[in-house]
């Protein structure tokens, strides 16, 4: 059994939240307070701290986007307004949802082999994601945060995955853009974990299975 993350392994998501918060953060400048920090870097920063308190059982997916609203803006909005301002990125975020390359030469490859998804973050925009992009069918499971009540690297979730799978754990793959979320989550479990280092910014690590395309993760897996 294969595992997939979603964000930034599949479907590049730093360029189409990149695209979309400069396009919000363009429409609505004159509304903005004046910051010294880039719009995009504050944006990031939100999501990062919200995210994290949704992922923790803190905040539900909606109540952290109204935090990121009302912060950005420097207002205290209802929650519709806070939902409509929302809405208006969240178009432009979707307008911008792409896969990379090699996302599916490498799924077309494996095909014969069962897949999963473990990712954070909501059940339906994750699911969504998959869907528009045309990829869902290729997945046997798919598993979020939200479904497992934890985030990676959690034992939990991978643990609820790959009992899911009805195969023993260490012949379960999972592959996925963060070191320690990904990698060294699942293989903490027992399962392959493998580090897609796709921006080679960072060093390899000795003890970490790592690929820096799809491509060689499929030659990992069908000649390893």
């Amino acid at each position: 059994m294969i595992f997939f993350d979603i964000d930034d392994t599949l479907l590049d998501h730093s360029s189409a939240e990149k695209l979309a918060a400069q396009a919000f953060g363009e429409r609505y400048r004159e509304r903005l307070p004046e910051r010294s920090t880039p719009f995009i870097e504050r944006w990031r920063r939100l999501t990062d701290q919200h995210m994290k308190r949704f992922l923790s059982g803190e905040l539900t997916f909606q109540a952290q986007r109204r935090f990121r609203i009302r912060e950005i803006f420097g207002q205290n909005f209802d929650d519709d307004e806070c939902d409509a301002y929302f809405q208006e990125y969240l178009t432009f975020y979707e307008s911008n949802w792409r896969l990379f390359d090699d996302v599916l030469p490498c799924l077309d490859a494996l095909s014969h082999l069962r897949l999963g998804i473990i990712t954070d973050g909501s059940s339906t925009q994750q699911r969504e994601k998959l869907q528009r992009t045309g990829i869902l069918s290729y997945f046997t499971i798919v598993l979020t945060a939200e479904d497992a009540k934890a985030a990676k690297p959690s034992a939990d979730i991978f643990e609820q995955a790959w009992q899911a799978s009805g195969t023993s754990v260490d012949v379960c793959w999972h592959v996925g853009d963060n070191l320690e979320k990904d990698a060294l989550g699942a293989s903490a479990i027992g399962m392959k974990g493998v580090w897609l280092n796709r921006s080679k910014a960072h060093a390899a690590m000795p003890e970490v299975t790592c690929c820096h395309t799809l491509k060689e993760f499929v030659s990992l897996v069908l000649e390893g």
